[in-house]
């Protein structure tokens, strides 16, 4: 049902996550784990050392869930039920592909990258005064989608963005002349 009607939420993408996950392996030598759980998840797309695909592996449950994410560095991910578990946790978040755009706020310290919002009829990417005044800036119900569509986070901003985030939660994050400039105005 969900391959058919996917709601508003859903990663459709996998591959997106790819060179973030290898990015995460290879240059800061973490070890990453897919969280989540559904009756029909699919495997994850690529086998990658350094990678396990909890999700659709036997040993998913509340317990292991909770455990792993209880000591975890950090969390990438969307909103969803686990996410709730990294701010009882405190653990640094980075959400992706995040809908609906209103929640976007509750856990302190955590970045939020939320999906992009298109008008079926005209083509037209919803600005955030736009987004404001629909029915789907509070909703993930699929009848408010009736008439926009969610557009995935790029593969390069994925990588980009969570590039950023380590870098803040590191310390080592500097603000280019860009954005100094702008924040002067």
């Amino acid at each position: 049902y969900r391959d058919i009607f996917p709601g508003p939420r859903d990663t459709k993408n996998l591959d997106s996550y790819i060179e973030t996950i290898e990015y995460l392996i290879k240059q800061k030598n973490y070890a990453v784990i897919r969280m989540g759980r559904d009756k029909e998840i699919q495997p994850f797309p690529k086998k990658i050392e350094g990678f396990f695909d909890y999700a659709s592996s036997e040993y998913t449950s509340d317990k292991n869930d909770i455990l792993l994410v209880g000591n975890s560095r950090l969390y990438i991910g969307t909103n969803s039920g686990l996410a709730m578990l990294s701010y009882k946790f405190r653990i640094p978040a980075c959400f992706v592909n995040y809908v609906p755009f209103s929640k976007s706020s509750w856990v302190p310290n955590s970045f939020y990258f939320p999906k992009i919002y298109k008008n079926k009829k005209t083509g037209h990417i919803l600005t955030i005064s736009e987004l404001i005044r629909t029915p789907i800036f509070n909703s993930i119900e699929m009848k408010d989608y009736n008439d926009f569509e969610t557009i995935e986070n790029s593969s390069d901003d994925i990588l980009n963005f969570v590039k950023e985030y380590i870098d803040r939660i590191d310390g080592k994050y500097l603000d280019s002349k860009e954005v100094l400039l702008i924040r002067e105005k």
